[in-house]
């Protein structure tokens, strides 16, 4: 174990509760559901700890606990702009995990939907909320049943003064964007929307929200009974502390799914998924909101975000993906999928990504025109920044990645040959129609 690594990632109760430990610092999620007593086996005390909104705000911070769901903002700070709303705010656990190769938040839901219901009791309580809501990923109904089961239980128990309705996401890659959550718990459809009150003052139904990911919330509920000293007790020696679940995806598109201690080697976490990294040509960081990268670039890193974010990289929501196909066809695919999925609200979007999935699609099939990386990079200076959302920044972000990160394939590209045998690419897991190239 990297001496960097706690030794007490062993005793923390974990987002995980797996029989078996991949090493001292991974666990390998399970396929099974944990009810009420099997949380309790867990976990301690039925009863939940109390925390005032003073000391949850002081208690987030005092861990450096950032959000789960990708942007990795700052909990403390977004709980510290709800001050002036406690006793009106709308709670919201947003699990709606819309991100394709992601499958951390689906698995916690139905591996610890007690310990999410917790957080989410506990913000709530904190908040003197008078709503909450749980946002579940679509067309998954392990996770339904988890999280319905779950709330039976509590229900019977009266365990949570704020009652919780669970929701279910609209499909699409743009449904999991805050606003878009907003838009659909208010019966408006899963597009994003530009709101002239930021969601903290008027969010759902128009009363101050606070949205945060599924694991934040689960992980707040650890906190609040392991204590902020325990936390900062895993992970690397003054900050970034604790643990973080990861889906690792490997050449053939299947999935695992882990809980890693900060701090831990990214060679040991990909080898608890048996990830052959000599056999890949390339890696997904972060998922489409982040980069494509020879593998060698991250094998001796660590779990530890601001170290990662120095090399321009990190994991975003959770996601480190293996491919062994061409990157740039790799790259054309997901591309071409986040133009597929845009809400037609405004020209970076509606306009930009195809006409930028069309020139990456030209260099990765071997059809570019002269000057196409040109107007790849030109594309991309125009879409960077201006869309609605931050959607087509992740398909700008692929793009600039397979230029600066592999020079010699895209020459050979732009010469109409590539390096890889011919056949269907893994698109890193999606299911991808070519471009049409007129």
């Amino acid at each position: 174990m990297n001496s960097q690594v706690s030794s007490t990632f062993a005793n923390w109760p974990g987002l995980v509760v797996a029989s078996e430990v991949a090493s001292r610092s991974i666990r390998v999620m399970p396929q099974r559901s944990m009810n009420f007593p099997d949380h309790l086996r867990a976990h301690g005390d039925q009863r939940m700890p109390k925390v005032d909104f003073a000391s949850l705000v002081e208690m987030v911070d005092e861990v450096g606990l950032n959000g789960r769901g990708g942007a990795g903002f700052p909990t403390a700070k977004k709980l510290a702009s709800m001050a002036s709303y406690v006793g009106k705010a709308v709670v919201v656990a947003n699990g709606s995990e819309s991100e394709p190769l992601a499958h951390k938040d689906e698995s916690l839901l139905i591996h610890q939907p007690h310990l999410v219901l917790e957080g989410i009791s506990i913000v709530a309580g904190a908040l003197g909320a008078q709503k909450a809501y749980l946002m579940a990923k679509t067309k998954n109904q392990m996770v339904v049943s988890a999280v319905e089961a779950a709330l039976r239980e509590r229900r019977k128990l009266r365990l949570d003064k704020v009652p919780v309705t669970p929701r279910i996401a609209d499909a699409g890659y743009t449904s999991g964007v805050e606003t878009s959550i907003i838009q659909q718990l208010n019966g408006k459809g899963p597009k994003p929307a530009f709101f002239p009150d930021r969601p903290i003052v008027a969010g759902v139904s128009k009363k101050p929200t606070f949205i945060s990911n599924v694991e934040t919330y689960a992980t707040i509920a650890l906190i609040a009974r392991a204590g902020a000293s325990f936390y900062r007790s895993m992970g690397v020696p003054g900050g970034p502390y604790g643990s973080q679940l990861l889906t690792v995806v490997s050449q053939n598109g299947s999935y695992l799914v882990v809980e890693a201690e900060v701090g831990t080697p990214l060679s040991e976490i990909i080898g608890s998924a048996q990830v052959d990294v000599s056999a890949a040509s390339s890696v997904l960081m972060g998922g489409y909101f982040g980069q494509i990268v020879k593998p060698e670039s991250i094998i001796d890193l660590k779990l530890n975000q601001p170290e990662m974010k120095k090399l321009g990289l990190g994991v975003g929501a959770g996601i480190i993906g293996f491919s062994n196909s061409c990157p740039i066809v790799e790259a054309s695919g997901i591309v071409a999928y986040l133009a597929s999925q845009t809400a037609g609200q405004c020209g970076p979007c509606f306009l930009g990504l195809p006409a930028l999935a069309k020139e990456v699609g030209r260099l990765a099939h071997g059809a570019t025109m002269p000057k196409g990386v040109e107007e790849i990079g030109r594309l991309a200076d125009q879409i960077a920044g201006r869309g609605g959302c931050a959607m087509p920044d992740g398909a700008v972000i692929i793009a600039r990645s397979i230029l600066r990160n592999f020079p010699d394939e895209v020459r050979l590209h732009e010469s109409g040959r590539c390096s890889f045998p011919k056949g269907r690419a893994n698109f890193f897991g999606t299911k991808y129609e070519r471009l049409r190239l007129n």
